[in-house]
């Protein structure tokens, strides 16, 4: 069985305290339920918001694993179909308040 994990990004560190708690607990709250959750959800860890380091982290893996930049990954076609690059790319992420 596959374990699923609920973080939030960016626009839930703008909100208040009390906002982000009262939606974290109706995510784990939906995601603990089997009856409409088919996969493990651990409430040990629950949900969680991300800092900003590792809503980066997540960024540049994702970019890097797109473009096929690690071994035995799927490599995305798009208008850059003809890119094949050796080395990993950056990625830079502007996020903006509302």
């Amino acid at each position: 069985m596959y374990c699923l994990y609920a973080v939030a990004e960016s626009g839930m560190r703008q909100m208040m305290e009390p906002r982000i708690n009262e939606v974290m607990t109706y995510i784990d709250s939906l995601m603990s339920n089997t009856d409409i959750n088919p996969f493990r959800y651990n409430l040990m860890n629950g949900s969680r918001v991300l800092s900003g380091e590792e809503e980066a982290i997540f960024s540049w893996i994702s970019v890097n694993y797109l473009l096929g930049n690690f071994a035995g990954t799927y490599k995305f076609h798009s208008c850059r179909n003809n890119f094949h690059s050796t080395n990993v790319e950056s990625a830079i992420r502007i996020g903006f308040i509302y």
